[in-house]
């Protein structure tokens, strides 16, 4: 007895490829490439690095320990205010965007100890192009108005709408991760001393669409996806 086998039609074969080809419109449409996954890639990088800074770079006291002059006592005051951080802002025009810096500990005329980089010796730069990696405009204007535009603006580079960190440190919007000079996570609050975390801290990443991506700190100073 012969088995006859029927192939498919033309017809049928260009039906199957045009299903397969709106199931992929709808599965790009529902699961587009994250924008989220891309800021959170490059906030851990930025914030390795930040670490990295903290634990190879000597920028806070200036002086020997034994002196005890009006500058050495003002440095000493603004030690641990003066840690490397990367802070998060959200800047008229731009939204959304982050700065790596350390407050220098020496007063001077432009130092207000406000979290800002005030001073071009206090932010950090690109160690590909040299570039400082600040949004601020103040004193750096040339530098850092490029980057406005660029991957620092997480809402103009990645649709970020709102960034929230919470966990050790307590729970507000933006925030700044502070590395001290052996790699440990410090906390900084508007208008507070620096202190030590009670327990690990989260960022939080939000998108236009309220899809959230995590990035978890230490108290050890360890980073990583959460």
């Amino acid at each position: 007895m012969k088995h006859r086998f029927n192939g498919f039609s033309l017809f049928e074969i260009l039906l199957v490829l045009s299903l397969i080809s709106i199931f992929s419109s709808i599965a790009l449409i529902a699961y587009p490439k994250s924008h989220l996954k891309e800021a959170q890639e490059q906030i851990i990088n930025h914030l390795h690095f930040t670490k990295y800074l903290a634990l190879h770079t000597t920028k806070t006291i200036h002086q020997a320990p034994f002196c005890q002059s009006d500058s050495c006592q003002e440095e000493r005051k603004h030690f641990e205010d003066s840690f490397w951080r990367l802070q998060f802002t959200n800047l008229k025009n731009i939204g959304w965007a982050y700065s790596i810096f350390s407050d220098s500990a020496r007063k001077a005329k432009t130092k207000n100890f406000d979290n800002r980089p005030m001073d071009s010796f206090e932010i950090a730069r690109n160690p590909f192009d040299n570039k400082y990696l600040s949004v601020y405009t103040y004193n750096n204007t040339k530098f850092a108005n490029g980057l406005r535009e660029g991957d620092l603006s997480l809402q103009k580079r990645y649709k970020i709408s709102n960034i929230r960190t919470k966990g050790g440190c307590g729970e507000y919007e933006g925030g700044r991760i502070l590395f001290d000079d052996l790699g440990f996570l410090r906390c900084k609050i508007a208008n507070k001393p620096v202190s030590f975390p009670t327990d690990m801290v989260i960022i939080e990443l939000f998108d236009d669409f309220k899809r959230s991506a995590k990035i978890c700190i230490l108290q050890s100073g360890f980073i990583k996806k959460c």
